[in-house]
């Protein structure tokens, strides 16, 4: 599997408030892990949603290798 060189890399970041509980800020930019990704492909789970691959025409696909090539 090979990896493009853009990622979609999570951010947090947390900032203390006196007298209260933190602001704590976490975010994803995609949906899934490519990790779980991942592991569909390696244990052949076939489908995932949708929602977590598109095709080389940007169709959504259920197909865990095509977000893997994708990613």
């Amino acid at each position: 599997m090979q990896r493009q060189a853009i990622g979609n890399n999570p951010l947090a970041f947390a900032a203390p408030v006196a007298g209260r509980a933190p602001i704590v800020f976490d975010v994803a930019n995609s949906e899934v892990a490519f990790g779980r990704i991942a592991r569909a492909v390696q244990a052949g789970t076939e489908p995932v949603p949708e929602t977590w691959a598109m095709d080389e025409t940007d169709v959504r696909r259920d197909d865990a290798r095509v977000a893997a090539e994708r990613a």
